[in-house]
């Protein structure tokens, strides 16, 4: 069965169930606290967890969200075992805490092992037979009098008897008085029992109630002295006494002595009345301390009390003062006090036992109300921060919106992500990232100052609602205030972290009519600003609510549109760079929208995403072009792939090997057919997953390729790890790389990796002559691009496939041939140079700014540059410093009329150019200098051969 980890803090509970969980043969561990609990979870990793709500340390809530924090133990099903269950509030923390189920205390044994079979979704558990429960309660006294009363009947009867004599006129003298004397005596003591029955049972307290029985006894019992005392069940410990004529410093000795030895001890352990008469005064004679006062007569009693618990007591009465010794009446009346005495402290006792009830009762409903008011704050506030939670939030914008509709003002809603939270979290820990949150939300109290509201949504956002009834506030100015009131450096025990927000702000009326409305354009605007780079403000557009009704209207067709065979692929050709051979295709959705038109990736794919659609996107896409393949071959096509883009989500699926197989044999395909292009984000997350599962793909003969490398963090570490055939330089590169030093650069560093690495380099959205030429002479292997060809229909690409080869167009070769670029902004100049350098063979190439010479160089192999100096542009050094940076095998050199020597001499020095010459030139002389140029071009042994 199942193990099961109890969470209580009190024992009796714990044992409930644990008997409950034991029947059905559960094996049970029990912690007192939640801080207990979840080192024994995260030890023993326990089936199930049941615990409290309220308890010391860490609470069943604060237990439930670190349980489920920790992706080792997120999975442990928890059920909440409270007291707190039927309340509304209590429901509401359970989903909020994500527990599986809320028992309400005291539970039935078999809705225990329900709701435990239930949560564990195993058998259903055994059925409980009907179960006796006893319940002991306490005796009291019962109404019958003790033997003695039946004396104290007959006493009455024999002088009823007298009485009846006297009438007749038969009884003698001396009975006739006796009788008169009984009958006063009789009528007295009885007067004082219903005396002492009164004010005992006007008594509210145990002292004083004993002190006024001593004190009518002795009236009673015509006795100097009176004392009592009730001990605990054993005899031991006195519980109260009383006493009446004792000087208190006697009393106080009294409640002191031995219960093993004097008249205390005789009684007790005889459990009957004494009498004694003394011969002399000394109390030590009749068993009483020396300390006592003289006493020439005793009567002492045992008294069993019988209250909630039973205790035992004992009377006595002392020098009787009307006669030398007590009697066998005294006795009797003696006895009716004592049971008297007991009945008085056994309901003393019950209402003593009621207060104490009643009291704790009080404070149980005390305790109550601040646990429900506890369970009320926690289901609506934040533990961290204090703050309420999105739902109240939600509620103070409605009533502020109704306030400004009736004022005719606004209220402004701010939406606040904490960038990079997580990051704080795991380099500082935990507790300094709720000291993070917590300095956050003091920051935004502070903001709002009363006048608005703020709450804490979730673990990294913040919301806050701030009416603007004089329209005074730019919304926007005022969320970028608030952002920049978080930039201020957090004062941590680690030492101060600086954090940075994002900020989306939304306004009442201008941008909707609802508060949910708002609050979600508030998070849209953020989730724009964090997507522009975060760190910003950013305000909600109506224009944005337009676009965002139509991507979620898009959104709803989207499913439809891939189980109705609305989409479709077109196919890019990827062109081989040593002999234009056409290697494959890389596969290209489109959406045929019925109303719409075609729908190009970027205006669906973002929303599939979002959606959770991409799976099932993906998982169509790779169906589509295994079955295209196994149409191609069928037509005679062979020795291509097909490459397809595969997203995170759908690789990191512990099916996907799985349905790739699948659809690889369904249609009858080999694998090396088929390429899977994957992005660097999506093979940062989950290194060894991806790692395992592309090696598992490369063994079946699947191709594997980095898409838009470049644009993503990976780790060059981990990039040589990954089983690659081949790395793809993303457009963004390619498109000014023919003059961006720095686009030209990075692609030519990607070229060179993928070559150290053994792949092959494929230039994603090649579009010019010029791109290609530059690309081809850095050695770039594959193309891709509009330059070759757009996306086409699978027929245009089996014609594709048939023919094989496509056209270079003006990429032509130029081995052999002597290239010579002059760059001068005057035409006059050029056609004198030209005719000057014509008659040495020289194949001349000339621009009149910077922009067609590097056009010029982009598609020629040019091996010597001269250029003018002073241009409109740029300067001759500027501009063959970029010449450098993109062709370092050129020989470069400033022909100018206008000398100036310190860009010049920098430009020398830095290697930008190899000669200055000045202008007008010499015919001769400027020969020479080309001649050698190019001289010490070829002895560089820098000339590369463009394929034909």
């Amino acid at each position: 069965m199942a193990h099961i980890l109890v969470v209580d803090d009190r024992t009796v509970n714990l044992d409930f169930l644990e008997a409950v969980l034991n029947y059905a043969n559960h094996r049970v561990s029990r912690a007192m606290d939640g801080e207990q609990a979840l080192q024994i979870v995260r030890e023993a990793r326990p089936d199930l967890v049941i615990t409290d709500v309220l308890m010391p340390n860490i609470g069943g809530v604060e237990l439930a969200d670190s349980i489920h924090r920790d992706p080792a133990i997120s999975a442990t099903p928890i059920i909440f075992y409270t007291a707190q269950g039927r309340d509304p509030e209590a429901n509401i923390l359970a989903d909020s805490c994500h527990v599986a189920a809320v028992l309400v205390k005291p539970a039935e044994p078999q809705a225990i092992l329900d709701t435990v079979a239930q949560v564990l979704g195993g058998k259903p558990p055994p059925q409980l037979l009907p179960m006796q429960q006893s319940t002991v309660y306490p005796a009291f006294l019962s109404a019958r009098l003790p033997a003695h009363m039946r004396d104290l009947a007959d006493l009455q009867a024999r002088l009823r008897g007298i009485l009846d004599r006297v009438l007749e006129g038969d009884a003698p003298k001396a009975d006739t008085n006796v009788l008169g004397l009984a009958l006063q005596k009789l009528g007295l003591r009885t007067q004082k029992l219903f005396d002492l029955n009164l004010a005992v049972s006007s008594q509210s307290d145990f002292g004083e109630m004993l002190n006024a029985f001593c004190a009518i006894a002795s009236d009673v019992m015509s006795c100097d002295y009176v004392g009592t005392y009730i001990y605990d069940v054993d005899g031991k410990r006195l519980q109260h006494s009383g006493r009446y004529g004792l000087p208190d410093a006697v009393a106080a000795r009294m409640s002191e002595l031995d219960a093993d030895a004097g008249m205390r001890q005789a009684v007790m352990t005889a459990d009957q009345p004494f009498r004694a008469r003394a011969n002399g005064a000394e109390p030590t004679t009749l068993g009483l301390p020396d300390f006592h006062p003289p006493v020439l007569s005793l009567l002492a009693l045992p008294m069993p009390v019988r209250a909630s618990n039973p205790l035992k007591g004992w009377i006595y009465f002392a020098n009787k003062t009307e006669e030398s010794a007590f009697d066998n009446e005294d006795e009797q009346f003696a006895v009716i006090l004592a049971l008297q005495l007991s009945l008085a402290y056994a309901n003393l006792s019950m209402l003593d036992e009621v207060r104490r009830h009643a009291e704790k009762l009080e404070l149980e409903v005390a305790a109550r109300r601040q646990a429900q008011e506890e369970l009320t704050f926690r289901a609506s506030h934040d533990q961290v921060t204090g703050l309420p939670r999105g739902m109240l939030i939600e509620a103070e914008l409605e009533k502020a919106i109704a306030r400004a509709t009736v004022e005719n003002s606004r209220v402004i809603v701010l939406h606040i992500n904490v960038d990079h939270l997580h990051s704080i979290n795991k380099n500082y820990g935990r507790a300094t990232g709720d000291e993070v949150l917590r300095c956050i939300a003091d920051r935004l109290r502070g903001i709002v100052a009363g006048a608005g509201h703020v709450a804490h949504v979730a673990g990294d956002e913040f919301m806050l609602v701030f009416p603007d009834p004089t329209g005074a506030k730019e919304q926007l100015d005022f969320a970028d205030s608030v952002r920049a009131r978080m930039e201020e450096p957090v004062k941590t025990a680690l030492g101060d972290i600086r954090i940075t927000c994002s900020v989306g702000v939304s306004c009442y009326p201008d941008n909707g009519a609802t508060a949910r409305e708002l609050l979600h354009e508030a998070e849209e605007a953020t989730q724009n600003a964090k997507l522009d780079g975060r760190n910003l403000a950013m305000a909600f557009s109506n224009e944005g609510k337009q676009q965002l009704r139509e991507q979620i209207a898009l959104g709803m067709q989207l499913r439809e549109a891939i189980q109705s065979e609305q989409l479709i692929l077109h196919y890019q050709p990827q062109i081989n760079g040593l002999d234009w051979q056409i290697l494959g295709f890389e596969a290209l959705v489109r959406w045929q929208h019925p109303e719409l038109g075609l729908l190009g990736p970027a205006r669906f794919i973002p929303i599939a995403e979002e959606l959770g659609l991409i799976v099932e996107l993906g998982d169509w896409v790779l169906k589509s072009v295994c079955r295209q393949i196994r149409m191609w071959l069928d037509s005679g096509a062979d020795d291509f792939l097909v490459s397809v883009n595969v997203s995170a989500k759908q690789f990191l699926r512990s099916n996907f090997v799985e349905n790739l197989q699948a659809a690889i044999a369904t249609h009858g395909v080999r694998a090396r057919h088929l390429e899977l292009e994957l992005t660097e984000s999506a093979m940062a997350r989950r290194f060894d997953v991806i790692a395992s599962s592309m090696k598992l793909m490369k063994h079946m003969g699947i191709h594997l390729a980095l898409d838009d490398f470049g644009t993503g963090y990976s780790s060059l570490n981990r990039l040589r790890q990954f089983p690659l055939d081949r790395l793809k330089i993303d457009q963004g590169f390619v498109d000014n790389i023919a003059s961006d030093a720095s686009a030209a650069g990075i692609c030519r560093a990607i070229i060179a990796l993928g070559h150290q690495l053994g792949l092959k380099v494929t230039a994603e959205g090649v579009e010019t002559a010029a791109q290609v030429g530059y690309l081809l002479r850095n050695e770039c292997d594959e193309f891709q691009g509009y330059y070759f060809s757009g996306p086409v229909g699978p027929t245009v690409a089996l014609d594709l496939l048939k023919h094989r080869y496509i056209s270079r167009q003006s990429v032509t070769s130029q081995l052999g041939k002597e290239i010579l670029l002059i760059v001068d902004d005057e035409e006059n100049v050029l056609h004198a140079l030209k005719r000057t350098l014509r008659r040495d063979g020289y194949e001349i190439l000339s621009a009149t700014n910077a922009g067609e010479a590097f056009e010029l160089l982009a598609k020629n192999d040019v091996q010597v540059i001269v250029s003018d100096q002073r241009m409109p542009d740029c300067s001759g050094t500027d501009f063959l410093s970029q010449v450098k940076e993109m062709y370092p095998a050129t020989v470069r050199m400033v022909l100018s009329g206008y000398t100036d020597l310190a860009a010049v001499t920098d430009a020398i020095n830095r290697g930008a150019i190899y000669k200055f010459l000045t202008k007008p030139w010499n015919d001769t002389q400027l020969r020479e200098h080309i001649r050698e140029a190019f001289r010490v071009n070829r002895a560089r042994d820098q000339t590369r051969t463009v394929p034909g």
